[in-house]
């Protein structure tokens, strides 16, 4: 009998206890939508914009800190970003400038403002964008294959040897190939493979998975990955030659390279569509400059 009133004394005071937590979540809910009806009711305009919040522009979106209007947020949405929740003002600011005008698989660049991101799958068909970086934080890029690097890539000979390096044009049109040691495959199945492009300052790296089951090597699937991974590294080491200088005088004369062959090689690459009227223009003033 005792037995029974100790049980019974135990599950009333574990009930005690579990109305309590629900009482004081309950009551930090209220709290917290209070606060925020509050910060709504007194947000005037949009954050990132500035527009204002009136009868025409009625529709607020709320960020982590602050709020954007509808014309902000459906600029986000051709963007693939459906919700801004935990954005900030200055990380949307940042996107909405971001012009891409070219992708290579999850790489997103834009070159005139010379920055980059990779961006994340939600779901098939469903992307979100990722951090976004210049190309001046770009230390090396590699491709890893069930943890080790087949394929790396830092500042190279790409703009000392334009023809023979990498450059791309628009939608990730790739010409030429990958600087760095290769490691042939050898193996029949591969069960990982990504890229991982390490960021100057020791600050951390942006990694983008490519295979994450095992793929026969000899599998359309695996040749696809590789390809794309080959096409990422390749748009990096580019990128990573933007910023530094993309011709030395001397490499020209020690391999009796005119300056008339080069003009010509150039000219054939904007014909092509490979290099716009701008970025053609510039090489041909630092040959002419030479």
């Amino acid at each position: 009998m005792n037995g029974i009133i100790v049980v019974i004394g135990a599950v009333f005071i574990f009930a005690l206890i579990i109305i309590f937590m629900m009482i004081t979540l309950i009551k930090g809910n209220k709290k917290k939508i209070q606060l925020w009806q509050q910060s709504w009711q007194n947000a005037t305009s949009c954050d990132v914009c500035g527009a204002e919040f009136d009868a025409v522009n009625p529709e607020k979106h709320a960020l982590s800190s602050g709020f954007i209007c509808n014309k902000c947020f459906l600029s986000l949405s051709s963007k693939g970003v459906v919700d801004v929740s935990k954005m900030t003002s200055d990380s949307i600011k940042n996107l909405i400038a971001f012009n891409t005008n070219k992708i290579i698989g999850a790489l997103h660049i834009d070159d005139n403002n010379k920055k980059w991101y990779i961006s994340r799958t939600l779901m098939p068909g469903l992307t979100k964008p990722g951090i976004i970086h210049n190309f001046s934080e770009i230390e090396s890029s590699e491709i890893i294959e069930d943890g080790g690097t087949i394929e790396t890539v830092k500042k190279s000979g790409l703009g000392r040897a334009v023809v023979g390096g990498m450059l791309f044009g628009g939608a990730g049109a790739i010409v030429g190939g990958v600087t760095g040691k290769s490691k042939g495959v050898t193996k029949p199945f591969v069960n990982n493979m990504s890229i991982r492009i390490q960021l100057k300052g020791g600050v951390g790296s942006v990694s983008h998975e490519l295979i994450s089951t095992q793929t026969p090597t000899s599998s359309p699937a695996y040749k696809n990955a590789i390809e794309q991974a080959k096409n990422i590294v390749s748009a990096i080491e580019s990128m990573i030659n933007a910023e530094a200088e993309i011709y030395e005088p001397d490499n020209i004369s020690n391999n009796n390279i005119s300056v008339a062959d080069e003009l010509a090689k150039f000219k054939k690459l904007l014909d092509d569509g490979i290099l716009t009227q701008e970025e053609f223009d510039k090489k041909k003033q630092h040959l002419l400059d030479i």
